[in-house]
């Protein structure tokens, strides 16, 4: 045991692997509930009409999805974002249990970056594991269009073609780069939001209306400040193999300013909102409910 475990011993009555189970149902909950608002989303980021209005496209891509799909083609990519979720979760989860101690035990009681670090350290490994499968599903739900792929087997086939099994890491670095600003951002303004309620209440308590207000406000901090590269993450391994000019990060870039303007690093923005607002609100309810119920189980 090194010098900071010895001064902050972990204090945790959870294991990793049930921490990451209960993430994992909460995040199957969310996601069946909200899917068709990511899988609207991810299309008008490839597809939009760049335009119209971000509300009158984000109504007509529903419309024309059901149009041509049916209802179910609103689901598709279901099973492929479940299997990146799945993915991602559980090596995050381990690897935030061994990066948290060398920050400090409570987490909850140290200061925002010593909050923020870990998170982001645990999310490289959680990226690492569900690259692949991030690329698969955006390439599924654009497929609902284009119906250029006929299994997932037609879609691996594609993403391994250009550069062999490296290519499933394809987009890895603009996937790190989104989640860091996303969880930068989100962390600072839900703690910043909940402080300034309590000190506006003069309360050292949180309440549920205090943390469901808090989740909204850092929910739209962190759309704002992801967007932009959420849209370049998508276009970039949405075209992937020898069908696509976007090489790089920076013709793709270019190809989006030039082609587009600026206001496209903001497709998808409210269905973007829509579908962060309410999943943190399921996921944080599901998730202390469940944890409350093991505590419950194994300590008697």
């Amino acid at each position: 045991m090194d010098f900071k475990q010895k001064r902050y011993p972990v204090l945790s009555s959870i294991p990793w692997y049930a921490h990451a189970s209960i993430a994992s149902i909460s995040t199957v909950i969310s996601e069946t509930l909200l899917f068709s608002l990511e899988s609207s989303k991810i299309r008008l980021q490839i597809k939009g009409s760049w335009r119209d209005s971000i509300d009158r496209s984000f109504i007509k891509s529903i419309r024309q999805t059901i149009k041509t799909a049916g209802i179910s083609g609103l689901y598709n990519g279901f099973g492929l974002t479940l299997l990146r979720e799945f993915a991602f979760i559980f090596p995050k989860m381990y690897a935030y249990e061994q990066v948290k101690r060398y920050f400090v035990a409570d987490i909850e009681k140290v200061g925002y970056y010593r909050q923020v670090c870990p998170i982001i350290a645990s999310s490289f490994f959680g990226i690492l594991a569900c690259n692949a499968f991030d690329i698969m599903r955006i390439k599924s739900i654009a497929n609902v269009d284009s119906k250029q792929y006929s299994s997932i087997s037609e879609i691996w086939k594609c993403i391994t073609n250009e550069k062999g099994i490296i290519g499933i890491e394809r987009g890895f670095v603009l996937n790190f780069l989104r989640s860091t600003f996303f969880i930068s951002a989100e962390l600072a303004v839900y703690t910043q939001t909940k402080l300034l309620l309590m000190k506006k209440f003069k309360t050292n308590k949180e309440s549920m209306p205090m943390h469901i207000f808090s989740c909204v406000t850092a929910s739209i901090a962190a759309c704002l400040a992801s967007c932009p590269l959420d849209v370049i993450r998508t276009r970039y391994l949405c075209y992937t193999g020898e069908e696509t000019p976007l090489k790089n990060f920076k013709t793709c870039v270019l190809d989006i300013i030039r082609n587009h303007g600026l206001k496209t690093f903001y497709r998808g923005f409210v269905p973007y909102v829509l579908k962060t607002i309410p999943s943190s609100i399921i996921f944080f309810t599901v998730a202390t409910n469940m944890k409350s119920t093991y505590l419950k189980y194994t300590s008697v």
